[in-house]
């Protein structure tokens, strides 16, 4: 069994496309934008994850960022900027706690790694 990585390219530009577009339009608050801003990250580290034959073995972005800097010649700044992505996500903690609220120099931030690492994926699609 293997990641179709070509697949979850495809969906991850999709998504980033998207969210470039939604931001442009101003169509969604910050909160929706981050969503799908972190649905491609997802894909595109996916997608890197089938290129290396490694299947995840947890869904979390820092875990799966991690284990690709194990795999392939993964930069450790996107290492930094998965964990920035996973500051704002607040559902999965057993504490209660009051969601961040995601500035536009955040959403700027999310944007430019999302394309960073769009980019870094493609380069790595053979």
């Amino acid at each position: 069994m293997s990641i179709n990585w070509k697949n979850e390219l495809e969906e991850g530009l999709h998504y980033s496309k998207a969210a470039e577009g939604l931001k442009l339009n101003g169509k969604v608050d910050n909160e929706t934008l981050y969503h799908i801003i972190c649905l491609s990250v997802e894909k595109f580290l996916a997608s890197l994850a089938g290129m290396v034959n490694y299947i995840p073995i947890h869904s979390g972005l820092t875990f799966v960022a991690r284990e690709l800097g194990k795999k392939m010649d993964f930069p450790e700044k996107y290492l930094n900027e998965v964990r920035f992505l996973n500051g704002f996500m607040t559902y999965c903690s057993l504490d209660f706690e009051k969601p961040k609220v995601i500035s536009e120099v955040d959403i700027s931030r999310m944007l430019g790694f999302m394309v960073d690492l769009k980019n870094f994926t493609e380069s790595r699609a053979i």
